[in-house]
């Protein structure tokens, strides 16, 4: 069941939560999935004008699912992302030549106990880490925790439960509630969560499927202590994207997802001492990603 939780990082759609290992297996099945995305160009919102920024991301993730009994499922998820900003001509000065390289890392599990009647009871957790090179790597960690209760409501519709909690650098602790939906609404079509958002598919074929998504995506960047504009701080990236794309799956161990769209709200953060020092948001832009997955 896809499940809308705390979130760890995102680029395109590539931060699905480790989902249970399936109930008729106890084999280890594992995963990897590697994508790229690059958002074009976008205005900041500033009154001075000029300034503008895009961003480029590449990830790798690892993921091992298993079923060591009968009724419990474990998946454990290895995320890594790098992304290179390029702020430009911006007019507020402190988010001139703020960061170029960041790095965001996130391993993450959930546990799964599956009750009568198909329903079920999962713990979730993870440990994340976002920063600039040369930064301070222990100031850079993040954790999240959560509960979530499944349950079939008839057999074309699950729903998930629960509540989780994240840590923030810089910043208060975030409480989300957890919101799952995995709901087949006719043989074609199916209506799922995805991180902190959704996703609309439809296949067209046997091994094509098209799709429509949106959420919501946060990245945290612990700033180096030698940065010029804010040594030791924060920079936090908050994006809603909109995308619509294609996933071609030639076999059930292969599949490769092709997508665009708009960034549709972005805004920029500077934190220190638990202050906030500036903001500033974006106009929409354009991105394109693409992701390949590959299950054996």
């Amino acid at each position: 069941m896809a499940i809308l939780t705390v979130p760890c990082a995102a680029a395109s759609a590539q931060d699905e939560e480790p989902a249970p290992a399936k109930a008729d297996s106890s084999a280890i099945s594992l995963s990897l999935r590697a994508g790229a995305s690059h958002t074009f160009t976008a205005d900041l919102d500033d009154d001075g004008g000029g300034g503008d920024v895009s961003v480029s991301r590449a990830n790798a993730d690892f993921i091992i699912d298993w079923a060591p009994a009968d009724k419990f499922r474990l998946s454990v998820a290895l995320r890594n992302e790098i992304s290179w900003y390029d702020f430009a001509g911006n007019s507020s000065a402190a988010f001139d030549d703020i960061i170029d390289d960041a790095y965001e890392h996130h391993l993450s599990f959930r546990a799964t106990w599956i009750l009568d009647g198909g329903n079920s009871i999962s713990a979730l957790g993870s440990v994340n880490t976002g920063y600039e090179p040369g930064a301070d790597f222990g100031d850079s960690l993040t954790y999240s925790a959560g509960v979530a209760y499944g349950f079939r409501v008839n057999d074309n519709l699950s729903l998930t439960l629960g509540v989780a909690v994240r840590t923030r650098l810089e910043d208060n602790v975030l409480v989300l509630p957890i919101i799952g939906v995995d709901w087949r609404i006719n043989e074609k079509t199916t209506l799922t969560s995805e991180g902190l958002g959704a996703r609309l598919s439809v296949a067209v074929r046997d091994d094509l499927d098209v799709f429509l998504r949106a959420g919501a995506e946060l990245h945290e960047y612990r700033l180096d202590d030698d940065n010029s504009a804010l040594p030791g701080g924060v920079l936090s990236d908050y994006r809603v994207p909109v995308a619509l794309g294609l996933t071609w799956s030639p076999s059930q161990a292969i599949s490769l997802t092709f997508e665009g769209g708009a960034v549709v709200w972005q805004e920029y953060n500077l934190l220190r001492n638990d202050d906030e020092i500036e903001d500033i948001n974006t106009d929409p832009a354009a991105f394109i990603g693409f992701r390949f997955n590959l299950m054996f």
